[in-house]
């Protein structure tokens, strides 16, 4: 009898997580390029900390926008105590009138740092919908049209794919697999309406309905996760639907060729962020922790055919969502490294957050 009920379990969480994965298989095969050709007036925040480096190449990304000059304004936001990054700032204004500096000289009581300067950048903004990239990103010149286009007249946010720049070796394949990994999920939440994060460094929403959730104020006091946070509080706050945009020229890039290990804890960090997950995304979480705690015992204690047999489905699904989303996303290559990556990436992924979760305490 025990070993029934033990098999029937394994079959369950099997199965459960099997339907996750067919869920995002078909958010990848269904989710439309956006057809739309909307002009609607956007504002575009960069928050701009000590990267003086990567300064230069964003602002002549930025100023190579093509959208209407009436309808786009760039505020690049920064602490006023850096005297030479205000100074690249102002410089650029030079270069396109369509950006505008935002010094930022205090702070709002409860909140920390981006969610600051982004709160202070939205309140000064004229534009309908907000972009947000980030200093060590480069969009390209359709990126706000690509964008603004998946807004209907009912769509809330827009998210869109932060890829990150090719290279080579090992930790990098491991990086964009990741990447590849987070924005299939991130397309399904989308897609089915359900979005578990986004990302800042390529994202859009309607000014008002930032407003309307008041902004920051559920996460002010937490110093990670301005998108993350962002978008939970509009998913359980309004009925605003999701999008995410597939176009490639909606795409983002992320320089990170020299610093491949900061960018990997800057990914670990937000692991972190786990543990404010929705309650229907905490209870994803917990079968899919279940399922493959379950794995090690069913091979020991259930007969071949079970465990093999749901090893094997597992694989076969989740390698067609890595193909599926490597060829939507422009990373088709991925799909071979697979058979290596695969097996790990679970281990870092509940390794990561629980070792981040170790030193938070509930907010």
């Amino acid at each position: 009898m025990a070993g029934e009920t033990l098999m029937m379990s394994f079959i369950v969480l099997s199965g459960i997580y099997f339907v996750f994965i067919c869920l995002v298989i078909a958010a990848l095969v269904k989710e439309k390029i956006c057809q739309g050709k909307s002009e609607l007036s956007a504002t575009v925040i960069v928050c701009i900390d000590h990267d003086k480096e990567n300064l230069p190449g964003l602002i002549e990304a930025l100023i190579r926008l093509d959208y209407p000059e009436t309808l786009l304004e760039i505020l690049l936001v920064t602490e006023s105590s850096d005297r030479e990054i205000v100074s690249e700032i102002q410089k650029s204004t030079a270069k396109n009138k369509r950006i505008r500096p935002v010094l930022i000289y205090d702070r709002e009581e409860g909140l920390t740092g981006r969610k600051n300067a982004i709160t202070q950048a939205v309140g000064v903004a004229n534009g309908e919908i907000i972009l947000l990239t980030e200093s060590n990103c480069r969009p390209g010149s359709q990126w706000v049209r690509r964008m603004i286009n998946c807004f209907d007249e009912e769509t809330g946010m827009v998210m869109g794919f932060p890829s990150i720049e090719k290279g080579s070796g090992l930790m990098h394949r491991f990086l964009e697999f990741d990447q590849l990994a987070k924005v299939a999920v991130q397309t399904a939440g989308a897609y089915w309406n359900i979005p578990p994060y986004s990302s800042a460094r390529n994202l859009a929403f309607r000014r008002r309905l930032f407003f309307e959730v008041n902004g920051y104020e559920s996460s002010g006091s937490i110093t990670t996760g301005d998108d993350f946070f962002l978008t939970r509080d509009i998913w359980l706050k309004t009925k605003r639907p999701f999008r995410h945009a597939i176009h490639p020229e909606s795409f983002v890039e992320t320089k990170i060729k020299n610093k491949p290990r900061k960018f990997l804890v800057q990914q670990l960090k937000k692991s972190g962020q786990i543990y404010h997950l929705a309650p229907f995304y905490k209870g994803v979480g917990l079968f899919i922790l279940m399922y493959y705690g379950a794995v090690p015992i069913a091979m020991f204690t259930l007969p071949p055919l079970i465990w093999a047999g749901s090893l094997l489905i597992k694989t076969i699904l989740e390698w067609t969502g890595i193909m599926l989303a490597g060829k939507r996303f422009g990373f088709k290559y991925l799909a071979f490294w697979y058979p290596l990556l695969a097996p790990v990436y679970p281990l870092y992924v509940f390794t990561s957050a629980a070792l981040i979760n170790k030193r938070k305490k509930p907010v």
